[in-house]
């Protein structure tokens, strides 16, 4: 395992413990991350996994394999089973991650999922009518950022 296959396997490790101050110090402080939701860097991308893994017991479930890196960049496969706590539904999310490294650290991370999966899970009937829609994503894109807006007033560690 070279040294970057270790960074991931700990930046993994640390989520699958909820332990997002170890997941932090394995991103370099000009993170850039982007996922269906977010597309956010620096200390938003840190407040993120903060807020999103701060609650107790949520996600149930985190596992990742296919940890593969070289010098510059690398991926992850993952998924993570958890309730969304809006509409209490059950999600298992599956997702494909990509890397990019300076620094000993990660400087870019993309987390990819079919998000219209995501909302039949989360959504039911409504996801499946809606969640093809780019205004249904839109919408849940701005839900998502005004709640870690939200999050970062309250942890003003956080603020740049």
């Amino acid at each position: 395992m070279n040294d970057n296959e270790k960074l991931l396997t700990r930046f993994y490790e640390a989520f699958r413990a909820s332990n997002f101050r170890e997941m932090q110090k394995c991103y370099h402080k000009d993170i850039e991350y982007n996922d269906p939701f977010f597309r956010i860097n620096g200390k938003r991308a840190q407040a993120m996994w903060h807020m999103l893994l701060e609650k107790k017991g949520n996600p149930k479930t985190k596992a990742f394999n296919n940890v593969r890196a070289n010098d510059e960049n690398g991926s992850v496969s993952w998924n993570a089973r958890y309730m969304f706590s809006i509409t209490k539904r059950f999600i298992h999310n599956e997702v494909e991650a990509e890397f990019v490294f300076k620094d000993g650290k990660i400087i870019s991370h993309k987390d990819s999922f079919n998000m219209y999966s995501w909302c039949k899970m989360a959504f039911g009937f409504v996801g499946i009518i809606f969640g093809w829609s780019f205004y249904f994503q839109i919408k849940l894109k701005r839900m998502a950022n005004k709640r870690l807006d939200s999050f970062i007033k309250r942890h003003p560690q956080y603020k740049e």
